[in-house]
């Protein structure tokens, strides 16, 4: 999976390519209304699990445990 961002005038960045079983995680969290500026494009045939925004959001308010696990991964 290429992770890309697209520049104002429309061309394309890759900034990391994944492998296995990396994660891809959008950083704008516990925002009302998010503005995406990141894309995700398959390179080849994969599998993937997605988690909704919200889900994964109310989950982690409950759930003290994954807060830090969180929190942790962030800020490597």
């Amino acid at each position: 999976i290429a992770l890309g961002r697209v520049h104002v005038r429309g061309k394309e960045f890759i900034l990391k390519i994944l492998n296995n079983q990396e994660l891809i995680v959008e950083y704008q969290l516990f925002k009302a209304n998010p503005r995406y500026q990141f894309y995700a494009k398959t390179l080849t045939d994969c599998e993937l699990l997605i988690i909704k925004r919200e889900q994964f959001e109310d989950f982690v308010l409950t759930d003290a445990e994954a807060m830090n696990a969180l929190v942790s991964w962030l800020s490597t």
